[in-house]
């Protein structure tokens, strides 16, 4: 059987950046690089972190039907993953691209794809 993810399950207990608890406890809001609080249907980074760690490995593509203000596609990109971000306005679409382009933490090669739901605004950047 194929893995889904890079965790080596017989060394579960030392990763630190993983939740192995079944209630997540987050005490703050990453707010680093281009992660920012401020679009009002934003939620916290840490939850596509441990959702995307469990589920995915690096190189694999992430969809997010709902991009918003693109906390997954940086997450994503942070994280070594490919990504698709979808939203319905031109604007917002428009502040994620910025938000990506100015993240600090990005590892090699990882690509992004925004659109809106009327056409396509960009392709791998």
């Amino acid at each position: 059987m194929s893995r889904y993810n890079d965790i080596d399950l017989s060394k579960w207990q030392e990763y630190t950046d993983i939740n192995t608890d079944s209630l997540w406890i987050i005490n703050r809001r990453d707010n680093s690089g281009a992660h920012s609080g401020s679009y009002h249907g934003n939620f916290v980074p840490q939850i596509p972190h441990q959702l995307f760690s469990r589920y995915t490995k690096k190189g694999d593509w992430i969809l997010d039907p709902f991009a918003g203000s693109g906390t997954s596609l940086i997450e994503a990109q942070r994280m070594g993953r490919n990504s698709i971000g979808i939203d319905i306005q031109d604007s917002v679409v428009k502040e994620a691209q910025e938000r990506i382009v100015a993240e600090k933490n990005r590892n090699v090669g990882p690509n992004y794809i925004l659109a809106t739901v009327q056409k396509l605004i960009l392709i791998y950047y």
